[in-house]
C-alpha cells in the first residue's frame, strides 16, 4: 500500500517525474521545424495525459487498500471458544 502511495504521488514520485519529462519532450519536439514535430508532440501529451490518470488510478487503489485495512482488525482471528453445555443437575 505505502509503495502505491509512493508511486503515484504527484510532487515528487517517479511517474509524476516521468510525466514531467514526457511533457517536456512534447514541447521540444513541438517546435521541430520538419512538420512532424505537431503530432509527435500531441502524441507525447496524450501519452502524459495517460500517465496522469495511471497515477490517479494507483491513488485511488492505494485509499480504497487503506480503507479496508482499517475496516479489518490485523489481530490474529482465531475463533471464539464454543459455548459451553448447560450442565444439567438433579434434584
Amino acid at each position: 500500500m505505502t509503495l502505491l502511495h509512493r508511486l503515484a504521488e504527484e510532487g515528487n514520485g517517479p511517474l509524476a517525474n516521468i510525466r514531467r519529462l514526457v511533457e517536456q519532450a512534447a514541447f521540444h519536439v513541438a517546435d521541430l521545424p520538419d512538420g512532424r514535430g505537431n503530432e509527435a508532440g500531441r502524441r507525447l501529451e496524450w501519452a502524459a495525459r495517460r500517465l496522469f490518470a495511471l497515477q490517479q488510478d494507483l491513488q485511488a487503489t492505494a485509499a480504497g487498500l487503506g480503507r479496508a485495512a482499517r475496516r479489518t482488525p490485523a489481530a490474529s482471528q482465531v475463533p471464539a471458544p464454543a459455548p459451553a453445555a448447560p450442565v444439567h443437575r438433579s434434584r
